[in-house]
């Protein structure tokens, strides 16, 4: 009896196609855990902040923070599925995208575990070095020898956002040398993305309000009524204060630089933005000059935020009320230097801002009971 005939296999498969095939579903995977668990992240938000609402006004019980923070841990642990699914893309397939897709998923989860509030500060910086270390996994599949590209000033934007946000959660912790090398590494990125793109002005601002961020470490909120603490280096403190200045300077300057001929004096909302940020830093100063009792370039740095302010009012009215508190601080000083008519005028104008009728409601109200104080009304 004759052998049956053999049948045709067909065609040899492609033996790189499954791993591409394979690759491209863990992919859409994580894109459809990341989208889901960004929805999810949003209705946990809104549900939160309807119950603080409905205990005002209806007077319905205070949110269980214990339930609050176990729905807030299922939300943490969506965004880490969707990290585990674009690393297991990563185990098929080196790619930029990948790593790209575990740091915004980390990205996302670190803020979950932010907003969660005290006792999540190490979840929420394990998730933050994590997409640290992805984006450099990114930036590393540049060929060997080769500088960063424009292509990749997006990647190092994001590593600074992400290395200054670790710093805030260092400095709540109150780990004030952690919190600093963060900020310094930020810089660093910020130094190499401007060095390819230097025509990138968000991140000349960014560079400035890191280092104003870090000239404030250990100093604390300041209360307008209160001196403010001292840091534990006032000398650093200060060299970082002017560091940050100049970089205020740098950026107010890189707007202009991009701002439209025809604007004329109305240069646009970016630039207010940038002399907002160098008014606070201004009076950032001026604080630490008080504490050291320092009036007088106290004062100087006051009555420089001040007129920063006014140019950024003229572009966006509702900021009146970060000036109002900047003239308050600079009556404070004038009044103790015994400059009565400066002292009322800046009380006076400070009232003016603060109980303007175009602004949100807020706190204003108190710091305006605190210069009617000062006025003796």
């Amino acid at each position: 009896m004759s052998p049956e005939p053999r049948s045709n296999p067909g065609p040899e498969p492609d033996a790189g196609r499954a791993p591409a095939d394979a690759f491209a579903v863990q992919m859409e995977r994580g894109k459809t855990l990341l989208e889901r668990a960004r929805t999810d992240s949003r209705r946990w938000s809104q549900a939160f902040v309807s119950s603080l609402l409905n205990s005002v006004k209806e007077g319905a019980a205070t949110p269980d923070r214990s339930a609050r923070q176990r729905r807030a841990a299922v939300v943490a642990g969506e965004f880490g599925q969707a990290a585990a699914a674009f690393r297991a893309a990563l185990g098929l397939q080196v790619s930029r995208e990948a790593y790209v897709g575990v740091a915004e998923a980390l990205e996302a989860q670190s803020g979950t575990y932010t907003a969660m509030g005290p006792g999540a500060e190490g979840n929420a910086l394990a998730s933050l070095a994590g997409a640290v270390a992805a984006l450099d996994g990114a930036l590393g599949l540049a060929p060997v020898g080769s500088s960063l590209v424009q292509g990749d000033s997006g990647l190092l934007d994001m590593k600074a956002r992400l290395l200054r946000i670790a710093g805030g959660v260092q400095a709540r912790l109150r780990e004030w040398d952690d919190a600093a090398a963060c900020y310094r590494d930020a810089i660093d990125v910020l130094d190499e993305l401007l060095r390819i793109a230097p025509e990138h002005t968000e991140a000349r601002l960014s560079k400035a309000m890191l280092l104003s961020a870090w000239a404030g470490l250990g100093v604390g909120p300041v209360s307008p009524a209160y001196s403010p603490r001292q840091p534990g280096d006032p000398d650093a403190a200060l060299a970082r204060h002017a560091e940050a200045l100049v970089a205020f300077d740098a950026a107010l300057a890189a707007f202009d630089e991009v701002a439209s001929p025809d604007r004329g004096p109305d240069r646009g909302p970016d630039r207010a933005r940038a002399a907002l940020w160098k008014a606070i830093e201004l009076r950032s100063l001026g604080d630490l000059q008080r504490s050291l009792s320092r009036r007088r370039a106290a004062l100087q740095s006051y009555r420089g935020a001040v007129r920063l302010l006014d140019e950024v009012v003229a572009e966006a009215p509702r900021q009146r009320s970060e000036r109002g508190r900047t003239l308050q601080r600079t009556g404070d000083v004038a009044r103790e230097l015994g400059r009565a008519a400066e002292a009322s005028w800046a009380y006076e104008r400070g009232i003016a801002d603060l109980v303007a009728p175009n602004l949100p409601g807020g706190y204003d109200d108190l710091a305006r009971g605190t210069m009617s104080i000062h006025l003796g009304e």
